[in-house]
């Protein structure tokens, strides 16, 4: 998923250009999920690939271009195992309730308060991270 999301990201920026990406990173400043835009996980990547969709190499997702696909491929499968997604572990039944709840308020209505809700409440469930993660 974070592969994807990278891939993506990159590409709208290198085709909307610089101004785009100061908007993007203005208004995902505190979400996790674009971490990358900041040099959090998966920066490395989403730099390669932005490079990539700029023109600077062989034209976006790495292994896409031909003179560099077997380099690329290889900086691209060492980046997927920097970047695994966590392993989906189950929840009690109680807890994947709760973790439904507040992801479905942040999708209904993103507003701070929200956010912070479902922050306090991963926090408040910090033994089960792990589970937490694979489910999200």
């Amino acid at each position: 998923e974070l592969r994807k999301r990278v891939e993506i990201m990159a590409e709208h920026i290198a085709r909307n250009g610089h101004e785009f990406e100061r908007t993007v990173r203005q208004k995902n400043m505190n979400n996790p999920q674009f971490a990358f835009l900041y040099n959090g996980e998966g920066a490395d990547y989403y730099h390669h690939v932005l490079a990539g969709f700029r023109g600077n190499g062989y034209g976006g997702v790495p292994g896409a271009g031909s003179g560099m696909q077997q380099a690329v491929g290889g900086e691209f499968a060492e980046l997927l195992q920097r970047y695994k997604e966590p392993p989906a572990l189950p929840l009690a039944h109680d807890l994947e309730r709760q973790l439904e709840e507040v992801i479905a308020s942040l999708e209904a209505m993103a507003s701070r308060d929200a956010i912070r809700g479902g922050r306090a409440w991963i926090e408040c469930n910090s033994a089960m991270a792990q589970q937490i993660a694979g489910n999200i």
